[in-house]
């Protein structure tokens, strides 16, 4: 995790200095490359199994409660004066790539099971797809959008 932290805090201090324009279109192919092998690579781990084991189903459920409660309520955190908490919080429901890293290091140390693997990455697909079809349902209710647009244009 040291190298995942570390890469965050240089993310963090480059983005300050005016050099971050330029290490991230010099990391574009490497990004291109990567990226999507490390999420085929953990999606490969995933056992349809884990389907089969009753016994793992109320643990889903409550990740996948605590997952969108929480990422839910990081919307009541937003601030701003034309801030819509509501769609802050239901826009970060999908953000599950942090975990999907600390589920991959977890497995791969040894810290968690095969199993409980297979239950963070089946959360992390349910978030991923739930996000943007909350996000249509609310933009799809005319009041909502309305007092978005209104928002936004002042």
């Amino acid at each position: 995790l040291a190298a995942f932290i570390g890469a965050f805090i240089a993310g963090l201090v480059l983005e300050h200095t005016g050099y971050s324009k330029p290490v991230e279109k010099n990391f574009e192919g490497l990004t291109a490359l990567f990226a999507p092998l490390f999420f085929v690579s953990a999606g490969a781990l995933f056992e349809l199994s884990v389907f089969s084991r009753f016994d793992l189903y109320p643990i889903i459920g409550a990740l996948t409660a605590v997952a969108f409660i929480g990422k839910f309520a990081a919307g009541i955190g937003a601030f701003g004066q034309n801030v819509r908490k509501r769609i802050v919080g239901i826009g970060m429901v999908p953000r599950g790539e942090i975990g999907l890293i600390f589920a991959s290091f977890g497995l791969s140390a040894g810290l968690i099971a095969k199993d409980m693997h297979s239950a963070l990455l089946f959360v992390i697909i349910v978030t991923t797809f739930a996000g943007p079809l909350l996000l249509g349902i609310l933009f799809r209710d005319k009041n909502m959008r309305r007092e978005y647009q209104n928002k936004t244009q002042e």
